[in-house]
């Protein structure tokens, strides 16, 4: 896989990360007194963190040129974040 390709697929993966966790904010909204409300709140939290730990990733591979950022300090801090 080429540098763009990848860069593509985290933009895309963290895009679709960011928007879950927001509309499950926009529908905890409008029912606040749901049973699964606590849930919903943990799985909105997660996909706004996880949206924005891939996009933190994708602009570390354009920043590096596409070598790995696996073992930096940022992405380690990252992964223990999540």
């Amino acid at each position: 896989m080429e540098h763009a390709d990848t860069v593509l697929v985290f933009f895309m993966y963290g895009l679709a990360s960011f928007a879950m966790g927001l509309v499950v904010l926009v529908a905890l909204r409008g029912a606040p007194g749901s049973p699964l409300a606590d849930s919903l709140r943990s799985l909105a939290a997660f996909g706004l963190l996880h949206g924005a730990a891939q996009w933190i990733l994708m602009s570390q591979l354009i920043k590096t040129g596409g070598v790995s950022v696996e073992g930096s300090v940022a992405m380690r801090g990252l992964y223990l974040l999540l």
